[in-house]
């Protein structure tokens, strides 16, 4: 039998509509933030946002929510672990090697 590929995942949203499913199920509100509507206000019944997500009423938020409360926008570590790994890959510098500058602030040449 041939081993499967290894894959890295990582979840895109701050919530998902199983998630609300539980809150449904358990009778509590939903964190603010997680899901908004059409007008952009947050909702936090999940029985409405189960029925609005099906309609299209609603739309859940990308990871990390809205504000710093459920931790803001992640797109800075996505986008330094994507640079890490690719430099790496092809082993060449990556972050602060890249800023023509060496630890002490003297210029030096990108290698």
């Amino acid at each position: 039998m041939r081993p499967s590929p290894s894959c890295w995942t990582a979840p895109l949203r701050s919530s998902s509509a199983a998630r609300s499913t539980l809150y449904e199920r358990q009778g509590k509100t939903m964190p603010e933030g997680w899901v908004v509507n059409r007008e952009g206000q947050t909702c936090t019944d999940p029985k409405q946002v189960l029925k609005d997500l099906i309609a299209g009423q609603c739309a859940l938020n990308p990871l990390g929510g809205l504000g710093e409360d459920l931790a803001g926008y992640k797109g800075y570590g996505y986008a330094t672990v994507v640079e890490i790994l690719s430099s790496c890959l092809q082993q060449g510098n990556f972050l602060q090697a890249l800023s023509g500058f060496d630890a002490q602030g003297h210029k030096r040449p990108i290698e």
